[in-house]
């Protein structure tokens, strides 16, 4: 397994807090390159566990909600 890295986090590490984790890291730095530009908008992550288990977390306009 010396493909992977071993990430620790201060939350349980559950795909539901690691997608919104995603989202918000994501977000950052798309802000920080672009702005808040309505050319460039992080809409939506999708984290999979399994190919039929994984979580979403969805952005609006009045912030971030999780599906």
């Amino acid at each position: 397994f010396d493909d992977h890295k071993t990430v620790i986090v201060d939350m349980p590490p559950t795909s539901e807090y690691l997608v919104r984790k995603a989202f918000i890291d994501i977000n950052q730095l798309l802000v920080a390159e672009y702005g808040f530009s309505c050319d460039v908008f992080l809409y939506k992550t999708v984290l999979y566990e399994t190919p039929n288990c994984y979580s979403t977390w969805v952005s609006n306009v009045f912030g971030e909600r999780q599906d």
